[in-house]
């Protein structure tokens, strides 16, 4: 994994671009961010309720607290790749998560619960989430959907550590298995980490692996660079109505990533099935594994075709995956919507950074996205609201996912008539490059 430096000999063709290393390394931090903070932590809601006699919504409402904090914290994350680089800001994420967790497993009241969780919650915006999604950008652009598809990738794999999760909670007081998390968070992270690079250019490469004109010292600009500032951003309407979309489309995916493992281990009279607690874990796991379809596949696409065009059809897909588990009643009904719903967050999920790049380019990738998380974030602190209220008032989840699909649906047209900004191309139709990936 030598870099190479101005002065060293040019990249053979058969040589691993280093931007690949930088998308495996962001692709393994975030499989172990996911699996345990995002997709394995709905295993503890029945746990924590059980030993302090906490409600639904009493625990959903930290998971709520984790997206109020995310949203300031995105555009901070997304300064901090732009200015000092993704490796110094990875490294602080992953100790604050590993304390984050080590904290938790001394909580002894509600309070103290929220307090430790949005520790937890702080660490992860750091090092997941727009930083990686930026960072990858930065060393792709003809590539970059394929990048950004490998990457989200391993968030999909995640999904493996959720029913590890489920058996340790079965195996181990819930205070054991978050201590068990911190290790593994600093043990994973911080090695990891030291192989981040900011830009290609600093080391004397070109985005994609791509070779530099004879013409040209050391490359300082590279196609879309330069890009629109975050204030002209701000003046388009596209970055809004883009970012309306986005939080339509990240509600359903918080909601069912926090509830799916509680609604498929409640009684029977709501859906007529009931899982224990292991089997539905091990319907996260198959969930998100069925998404590497969606991430890969969606992404690929995204460099050939119209990415607006692309997500309006994912958008119809997560609407349909949501109807479906709305109305399950067997254990046969949760194929399709494995099916449905996770190949289509999956691609979502791909193909959303995509687009803010090829709209405004890498000037300030990081503070862009950054801001649109933030907004975005207004989605993921209502939800788990909400359907935990309905949870504890109705009894079921069954209506709260049948208005999250209609919402899907209503994020259509605004998607469709959020064009790019004028002089930017829709589509970038990638040329030979002299990189191979193997």
């Amino acid at each position: 994994m030598q870099l190479e430096g101005a002065g060293a000999k040019p990249v053979g063709r058969k040589r691993i671009f280093y931007g690949w290393w930088v998308v495996l390394a962001n692709a393994a931090i975030t499989f172990y961010v996911a699996g345990t903070y995002f997709y394995g932590f709905g295993a503890f809601v029945n746990p924590l309720k059980q030993a302090f006699g906490w409600s639904t919504a009493q625990v959903s409402l930290a998971f709520s607290l984790r997206s109020a904090e995310a949203g300031p914290i995105a555009p901070l994350a997304g300064y901090l790749v732009d200015r000092f680089g993704a490796r110094p800001s990875v490294v602080v994420g992953v100790c604050l998560m590993g304390l984050g967790f080590l904290l938790l497993s001394w909580m002894n009241s509600l309070l103290t619960f929220y307090l430790f969780y949005l520790v937890l919650a702080l660490g992860a915006s750091i090092c997941a989430g727009v930083l990686p999604m930026t960072n990858i950008s930065n060393w792709f652009i003809r590539k970059r959907g394929k990048a950004l598809g490998f990457y989200t990738a391993g968030a999909g794999l995640s999904g493996l550590l959720v029913p590890i999760v489920t058996w340790l909670l079965v195996r181990y007081d819930w205070s054991t298995v978050l201590v068990m998390m911190a290790i593994g968070m600093l043990a994973v992270g911080l090695p990891l980490a030291r192989v981040l690079r900011h830009r290609p250019e600093k080391y004397g490469m070109l985005p994609d692996g791509d070779e530099k004109p004879p013409e040209e010292d050391v490359p300082q600009k590279h196609q879309d660079i330069e890009g629109l500032s975050v204030r002209q951003a701000l003046k388009e309407r596209s970055f809004w109505l883009l970012t309306l979309t986005f939080l339509m489309s990240m509600a359903p995916l918080n909601a069912v990533a926090i509830f799916i493992i509680p609604y498929l281990t409640d009684a029977k009279e709501e859906h007529g099935l009931a899982l224990a607690g292991a089997m539905a874990g091990a319907a996260v796991m198959i969930m998100t594994l069925t998404s590497l379809i969606g991430r890969f596949g969606f992404g690929w696409l995204a460099d050939y075709y119209r990415p607006r065009y692309i997500l309006t059809g994912l958008f119809v897909l997560q609407a349909a995956g949501l109807a479906i588990l709305a109305s399950v009643t067997s254990m046969w009904h949760l194929v399709p919507f494995f099916i449905l719903f996770a190949a289509s967050y999956g691609g979502i999920i791909a193909v959303r950074p995509v687009i803010l790049a090829q709209y405004f380019g890498r000037q300030a990738l990081g503070m862009i996205q950054g801001v649109s998380m933030a907004m975005m974030t207004v989605g993921g602190v209502l939800t788990p609201l909400l359907v935990g209220f309905f949870r504890d008032t109705t009894g079921g989840y069954r209506w709260p996912f049948l208005v999250l699909a209609l919402l899907m649906l209503v994020a259509i047209p605004l998607l469709l008539i959020a064009r790019p900004p004028r002089g930017v191309p829709e589509v970038t139709v990638p040329a030979r490059g002299t990189e191979t990936f193997l």
